[in-house]
């Protein structure tokens, strides 16, 4: 069907030191006239904003713009400039007031002119609906397929082939490499709590073997034959425990080993680490593929809605008797007048915004303004994400760093030694090293936060 637009145009009066815009309705019966074709059937969304409307909105934000991007001062000094224009303004007041005036009385020729603006004015807007909805549709389906695919490949593997390579052999591996792991490791810590305590009974024993021979207690002496025995003992109990370090040492190695060893370009914890992720992948990418159906919907739903408008629209102009084909003289009447008043309205527009303030800049720089403002505010939601993140991360490992602390304070408390107060005082360290990072990361995040309310 083809598409048939209403136009807004405005006048403007002074009210203290600001200028009003008055909306002038133009309404689409009009520009019904100059555009319609009973034949059509397909929905368009040609809709453009008016130029008259498009300053006002441009005015309007501009004012934002000056309030995130100046001081308190600049805003003042920009206000009294804008101010400054309505002299200027007022000037034009005459000429756009004579174009809409005729614009309105070109409208006006039908009496009933009214009822048809109202169904243009309705099926415009359900037609933008309609754009709106495709546009939706085209976000979600280009996400759906985006979430399929982080699905579908992860780290650059094919999540299907992993799967069933891991359902088959990959997981009963990894979880053989882990309990090998985990029990090597228990005997890793065993044997080195065992380790100290054996050295000592070796030293002692050697001492006390030392001892005797310097107060001459003879080698063959049952004394001295029960020291060296004592001796032999701690030897042998000290050379037990340094075995076992070493073998359980070997042990955790070899399972680590499995586990980072690759197969087809993958080990084992990789595959691990992408299994773990995969359910919450494939459920993101069920619920974008369900959004998108969504929006398939929405999207034959606002297209029912906008043909259902436009043939109101066109009963309307029917029941109202309006002129259809472009030779009928009313049309051409009707037709010249709105195209010459709606020219002259866009002139002085354009004359307008080029009018010069009390400080010789021109009211156009107010559209600058509010492109820098977006531009500023853009960047700074941009940023937002990565801040949270980077406050989340610290804050995870905040936790973990501290529930190391505890768990080495722990330790300590059970077994005081030297290197079980090392390990406390590295974890000390470790905790203040990470709350610096997130006391900094959270001030990143609070000034981009203040800054976005700002702007």
């Amino acid at each position: 069907m083809e598409n048939r637009n209403n136009a807004l145009h405005y006048k403007m009066y002074k009210s203290g030191k600001s200028i009003v815009y008055a909306g002038l309705a133009t309404t689409a019966a009009l520009a019904g006239l100059v555009l319609a074709n009973t034949n059509a059937t397909a929905v368009h969304a040609d809709t453009a904003a008016p130029a008259s409307a498009a300053i006002t909105s441009n005015v309007a934000s501009s004012a934002v713009a000056n309030s995130s991007a100046a001081t308190s001062a600049e805003i003042a000094s920009q206000e009294a400039v804008v101010n400054s224009a309505s002299a200027n303004v007022a000037q034009q007041q005459n000429v756009v007031n004579a174009a809409s005036d005729a614009l309105q009385s070109a409208t006006n020729l039908n009496s009933n002119s009214a009822a048809v603006a109202s169904a243009a004015s309705a099926y415009s807007a359900a037609n933008s609906d309609y754009y709106a909805a495709r546009h939706a549709q085209a976000v979600a389906h280009k996400a759906a397929n985006a979430a399929s695919d982080s699905a579908a490949v992860v780290s650059g593997v094919n999540t299907a082939d992993l799967t069933a390579w891991w359902n088959q052999s990959g997981q009963s591996d990894y979880n053989r490499a882990m309990n090998a792991k985990s029990n090597a490791q228990a005997n890793l810590d065993e044997a080195q709590a065992q380790s100290d305590s054996v050295v000592n009974a070796w030293n002692q024993a050697s001492d006390a073997v030392v001892a005797a021979e310097k107060a001459g207690l003879k080698s063959d002496s049952n004394e001295m034959k029960a020291l060296n025995a004592q001796k032999s003992l701690a030897w042998n109990n000290m050379q037990t425990v340094q075995n076992a370090i070493a073998s359980a040492r070997k042990q955790v190695k070899a399972a680590d080993s499995i586990l980072n060893s690759e197969k087809d370009g993958i080990s084992l914890n990789e595959a691990k680490a992408i299994m773990d992720q995969l359910p919450a992948l494939k459920k993101a990418a069920q619920e974008a593929e369900q959004a998108y159906k969504d929006a398939v919907q929405a999207t034959k739903d606002a297209g029912d809605i906008a043909n259902a408008k436009f043939d109101a629209w066109t009963a309307a102009r029917k029941a109202n008797n309006l002129p259809y084909g472009t030779d009928d003289p009313v049309y051409q009447s009707l037709s010249d007048a709105a195209s010459s008043a709606a020219a002259q309205i866009s002139r002085d527009e354009v004359g307008m915004k080029a009018l010069p303030t009390a400080d010789g800049t021109k009211l156009s720089q107010a559209e600058e303004w509010a492109k820098e403002a977006q531009t500023k505010l853009d960047h700074t939601n941009s940023e937002l994400p990565t801040f949270e993140s980077n406050v989340k991360f610290f804050q995870t490992k905040f936790d973990e760093a501290n529930k190391t602390l505890e768990e080495a304070k722990a330790n300590y408390a059970k077994n005081p030694t030297d290197l079980n107060k090392r390990l406390v005082d590295n974890a000390n360290g470790l905790v203040g090293t990470i709350n610096g990072q997130l006391v900094a990361a959270q001030a990143k995040l609070t000034g981009a936060q203040k800054a976005q309310k700002q702007q």
